[in-house]
């Protein structure tokens, strides 16, 4: 695949993601010859993975592919950790969590592999109750909102009453912190500086170390956006499909800013056993190839719909009907056109995962227990052939300047 430099944020900050049973029981691993069992969550590059299967990309490669839906990503790491699947697809959360937690047990990451075009992350905000908002247009494009913060906690730090609804329960809760965190700094991912006209130190300090209850409602996705249209809250972060119910009801009161591309939920890293690597690296290499044969036939005008029709039937296939296939087609082509597929290795994934980890509170986490550069890059380069196919997701100071309308 033409590489593509695809910026994201430095930013992640990790959700406490519990081990639980799997949504079903996953499948006898087939130990015969070049074989793979991946075990995904929801939506987790499970388009590739259906089409690659459907299309016989798999079999081309010569590796037989056993794929078995898991209720999240925590639970796919699970299933890699303990041995049931030799490969996941998943974001940084639940490996920094599980890696953590599990003592980082036979899993190396290697890579990324869905890259979003475009954020979708939203900010909402009730105008009754915030009115020191500044505009913010970035190198990308997009334009967010910053300064909110003042009508929620003054410049000294004494808190006003009005609140935030964050989904902190979510496995995507680095997204949104993320993102919240890159407004309260200015644009900044790390450092030192906080601009007097968006944020003071103080503002900082109570804003993002700590979870007052005083200032966050933990809101599921579901109950966000109810807390702004109820006033529970006068700021909500997530996503559009779940801002728009609010921002819709009263457009003249409620608004909404889009994050800049660079903070987008759906980057997904690839993480695979010990075990695989050893035993079985070429069919590990021949499913990543397949998939991003996959990736690019998803953003080809000329294959894009049948990438949609098979993977539609699958994904829906308890709503799908002949009658309405169409509509489920529409809504896979519409998510194609807000992603990218793309097998690559992750520019100073070393600092992207300590970053996360030290958010997180894992400030001594050990980056090498999970990830060797010297086999991912052999990895990826094998996948394609030779080359050099990498993201940057960290380096804050040139892929995004941030001026204040």
């Amino acid at each position: 695949m033409e590489s593509k430099t695809v910026k994201l944020a430095a930013v992640a900050i990790v959700a406490i993601v519990a081990i639980a049973a799997l949504a079903f029981m996953l499948q006898p691993k087939d130990s015969s010859g070049d074989s793979i069992t991946i075990a995904y969550g929801n939506a987790n590059g499970w388009d590739a993975i259906i089409y690659a299967d459907e299309a016989g990309l798999f079999e081309a490669e010569g590796v037989n592919v056993t794929s078995n839906l898991c209720a999240d990503g925590g639970l796919a790491m699970a299933a890699v950790m303990s041995g049931q699947a030799d490969m996941t697809f998943v974001g940084i959360d639940p490996i920094i969590n599980m890696s953590m937690n599990e003592g980082a047990r036979g899993i190396k990451v290697i890579g990324g592999m869905m890259l979003p075009f475009q954020s979708s992350m939203y900010l909402a905000y009730n105008s009754d109750k915030i009115t020191t908002t500044k505009k913010v247009t970035t190198t990308d494009g997009d334009t967010t909102l910053v300064n909110v913060f003042d009508d929620i906690v003054s410049p000294t730090g004494t808190k006003t009453g009005e609140k935030i609804a964050v989904p902190l329960a979510t496995a995507f809760k680095s997204y949104y912190i993320g993102y919240l965190q890159l407004l309260l700094k200015g644009g900044e991912s790390y450092g030192n500086t906080y601009p007097a006209t968006q944020i003071t130190q103080a503002q900082y300090d109570v804003l993002v170390n700590t979870a007052d209850s005083s200032i966050y409602i933990n809101s599921t996705l579901a109950t966000i956006s109810s807390a702004l249209t109820t006033g529970e809250a006068a700021v909500i972060i997530g996503t559009n499909s779940i801002l728009s119910t609010a921002v819709d009801a009263n457009p003249s009161k409620f608004h909404s800013y889009c994050a800049p591309g660079t903070v987008a939920s759906g980057f997904c890293i690839t993480v695979v056993s010990e075990k695989a690597l050893t035993e079985n690296k070429n069919a590990v290499i021949k499913v990543l190839r397949a998939m991003d044969k996959a990736g690019v036939l998803m953003t080809n005008d000329s294959t894009e719909y049948d990438v949609a029709l098979k993977t539609a039937w699958r994904i829906y296939n308890t709503v799908a009907t002949e009658a309405n296939i169409e509509t489920y087609v529409n809504r896979q082509l519409n998510y194609y056109n807000d992603i990218r597929l793309d097998v690559c290795t992750v520019k100073d994934m070393d600092v992207l995962l300590k970053n996360t980890a030290t958010i997180l509170g894992y400030p001594t986490y050990d980056v090498s227990k999970i990830w060797d550069p010297v086999l991912e890059d052999q990895i990826i380069k094998a996948v394609h052939g030779g080359g050099k196919y990498q993201i940057d997701v960290t380096a804050p100071t040139t892929f995004i300047t941030w001026t204040v309308a």
